[in-house]
Order: structure tokens, then sequence, then C-alpha cells
């Protein structure tokens, strides 16, 4: 498992993976952190938007400049007031095997 997390303007302070994780695990959680920042909203709506409207999701990833994967796991970080501060993925997860 991998844990990305990403500030409000997308840049990337914190990466995690677990040392039997596969290869490619932190890109995709980066891809739906990624993905939750850009449309300001959880991954897991991101995946019924993408299932009512593929054409507009595939063209939308390539708008982002930067992988988007609309499946569960990206969630939206957001302060006191309802500000987004950033996006996470897989952090409850990880912080429960600890």
């Amino acid at each position: 498992m991998s844990v990305v997390v990403l500030d409000a303007r997308g840049a990337l302070p914190v990466v995690l993976t677990e040392d039997d994780a596969s290869q490619q695990r932190a890109e995709i959680a980066f891809g739906k952190t990624n993905g939750a920042i850009a449309f300001g909203m959880g991954t897991r709506g991101l995946a019924k938007r993408a299932e009512r409207r593929p054409a507009f999701m595939a063209t939308a990833a390539e708008a982002i400049h930067g992988p988007l994967i609309p499946v569960a796991g990206g969630i939206l970080v957001k302060d006191q007031d309802g500000k987004i501060v950033g996006a996470d993925s897989n952090a409850r997860k990880l912080a429960s095997r600890i």
C-alpha cells in the first residue's frame, strides 16, 4: 500500500509506501489524490461520474496534466471552515496497520 498526500495546489509533500507494495502503487495513489484535487471532490464521486460520462473523464485526464484514477480512495482534506487544504489516498487504511 502507498499513501500520497497533496496540498491544495497539488504539490506533493508526502509519499509513503510499504516495503512489500507492488511496483506502481505510489503512482496509483497519486492518480487518486491528483484527481480529487483537480475536481474538488473525492474519487468515489469521480468514479460515479466516469461511469456516466466516460468520454468526458478521458478528456479531463488529459486536461489536468497529470494522472487521474477515478476510483474510490482519493479523499479531500478540509480545514474546520470547509476549505480544501489537500487530499490523501489510503491514509486511514495505512494508519490502521501501524
